[in-house]
């Protein structure tokens, strides 16, 4: 992964330290599935380092990010998908149901929010594949046809190449830290 960075430094802007002052802080203090948080606490140091290679030029979206309120255009591209992200099927549909043309709607967008649409569209569908992962109650390609994927393959390869591991991986580690974090609860 990394033979193909351009630049051998890069500034920590995704919190690299937690991941590392929760090693220490298991090492310090071992306990029962200590060895499994080590791991992963290993797992997010590698996934953050690719991520501050690969990622460096992006954006994220904040709406207060250029210190200037958004164009009405911007605003309503970002209300449709809050509101119907479920729902849409095809990006260029909703040019149509806000009155824009899509070729105008992607340049306002980019240029005020720094991500495409179909960036921060897909952003939201992570946000909503992590969250269901981590409840546990759905299959993977459950997840990945509610997301409308086309397929569970489509969406285990767009998960992977967000997040650097599979989402089954995630899935199972998230899940066993839940009931890591159970178990100490009740312990």
């Amino acid at each position: 992964m990394f033979d193909r960075t351009p630049q051998p430094v890069v500034a920590n802007l995704l919190g690299i330290e937690a991941p590392f002052a929760g090693i220490f802080k298991e090492l310090v203090n071992l306990k029962s599935y200590s060895s499994f948080m080590i791991g992963s606490y290993l797992q997010q140091l590698v996934v953050l380092a690719y991520r501050s290679f690969h990622d460096s030029g992006e954006t994220a979206y904040s709406p207060m990010l250029q210190g200037k309120d958004m164009t009405k255009p911007v605003h309503d591209v970002i209300k449709y998908i809050e509101d119907n992200w479920l729902r849409i099927t095809e990006l260029g549909a909703m040019a149509e149901e806000l009155h824009y043309s899509y070729s105008y709607l992607s340049h306002q967008f980019s240029k005020e929010v720094g991500l495409t649409i179909q960036e921060y569209y897909n952003r939201k569908r992570f946000e909503q594949a992590v969250k269901l992962l981590r409840e546990g109650r759905l299959t993977v390609t459950q997840i990945a046809d509610q997301l409308r994927y086309q397929s569970i393959h489509s969406f285990s390869k767009a998960f992977r190449q967000h997040f650097g591991i599979s989402p089954t991986e995630y899935q199972s580690i998230a899940t066993s830290a839940n009931q890591v974090q159970q178990n100490g609860e009740s312990g």
